[in-house]
């Protein structure tokens, strides 16, 4: 936190170094000290960020958990996490949308999550075999057996996306991996 604080102190607006002080009051909030108030500095750094530069990525992911964890918005979230993941395709010079990183997989799986707490199912369970096409094409089992599990999950419980037999198959892929 200190060399953040140093950067920001240098070049108070550069976005980068506001979007990950931001992820560090979000840390510390979940961890350390009080959620209300981390959480609220993490929101103004993110939106900072932002305004600043609406198309910095890891700026929209930011926004995305502010939405889920403060406000509970669905459909914002879904909204930034979709914008964040498009910003992360084009910054990796992707035409086909094949290139898997870390933190790329990671929206797909935050999208999900936001996806299924607002009750679409069948749009998580798209999303989910998105980020496997994704890791699997960089060769990544731990995402492809991450995405099995959560589409299965899904097939499996009662919701309007419910497909035992889907279910099933999905389950019997991952227990190979």
């Amino acid at each position: 936190a200190g060399a953040l604080r140093r950067a920001l102190a240098l070049e108070p607006d550069y976005p980068d170094a506001l979007t990950e002080y931001a992820f560090y009051h979000v840390m510390m909030g979940y961890m350390f000290a009080d959620p209300r108030v981390e959480l609220a500095k993490a929101r103004g750094l993110v939106e900072r960020a932002l305004k600043l530069d609406p198309d910095h990525g890891e700026a929209q992911a930011g926004a995305a958990i502010m939405s889920v964890v403060l406000d509970w918005d669905w459909l914002a979230a879904e909204r930034h996490f979709r914008r964040a993941l498009e910003l992360a395709s084009f910054a990796s010079g992707e035409t086909q949308r094949s290139t898997a990183d870390p933190e790329r997989l990671q929206l797909y799986a935050r999208l999900g999550r936001t996806l299924e707490l607002s009750a679409q199912h069948a749009t998580a369970v798209a999303v989910y075999a998105e980020m496997e096409r994704v890791a699997q094409a960089d060769g990544d089992q731990a995402i492809v057996l991450a995405s099995l599990l959560a589409r299965a999950a899904i097939r499996t419980t009662v919701n309007f996306a419910r497909d035992p037999v889907e279910g099933q198959a999905l389950l019997e892929r991952a227990q190979i991996l």
